[in-house]
């Protein structure tokens, strides 16, 4: 026979006042022993679930980025934590611990790196020839301008080196 939420909530209601499995079923006529006895056991259990949030955000748990990931790979296998404590308090399992160590030593830490295409894009803006020649213009004049400085730098390194070797 199936109980109701409200059945079993009442009749745990009912233990919690009279503190005896056997008064309640002779109070009530219901339910059986074992019935009694698993709805004490597993009473709590629904209230020790952690209830994850099951977005796919970028930022959420199941996309961990490159340093959480390097970080707990440290503080495993470097620092000698227990993967079983290590996997609860993160939130991750032991496997997916494993299998990061796995593409690690076999890729280094671009291999960890996430590969899906869940990350936020911005939208992409047209731009028309006469502005792309604008741009291209400046980036070509700040070019210029990078290198004649690094020359001028170089220049006024090598001359310092000359003056420093006279003496």
């Amino acid at each position: 026979m199936a109980f109701t939420e409200q059945e079993k909530e009442a009749t745990l209601k009912l233990y919690d006042e009279l503190g005896s499995v056997g008064q309640v079923i002779n109070k009530l006529s219901y339910p059986s022993r074992q019935n009694m006895y698993t709805w004490i056991k597993n009473r709590d259990i629904e209230k020790k679930r952690k209830k994850y949030d099951c977005s796919d955000e970028p930022d959420h748990r199941r996309h961990p980025s490159l340093d959480s990931k390097l970080e707990i790979l440290h503080r495993y296998f470097e620092i000698g934590e227990d993967i079983k404590s290590l996997s609860e308090e993160t939130g991750y399992s032991r496997n997916s611990i494993y299998h990061w160590r796995k593409l690690y030593l076999a890729g280094g830490a671009g291999a960890l790196m996430s590969k899906k295409n869940h990350l936020p894009r911005g939208k992409l803006e047209v731009k028309s020839d006469s502005e792309m020649d604008n741009d291209t213009s400046e980036l070509a004049a700040r070019i210029k301008e990078n290198i004649n400085s690094q020359l001028i730098t170089l220049i006024d390194i090598s001359n310092g080196y000359a003056n420093f070797e006279r003496f």
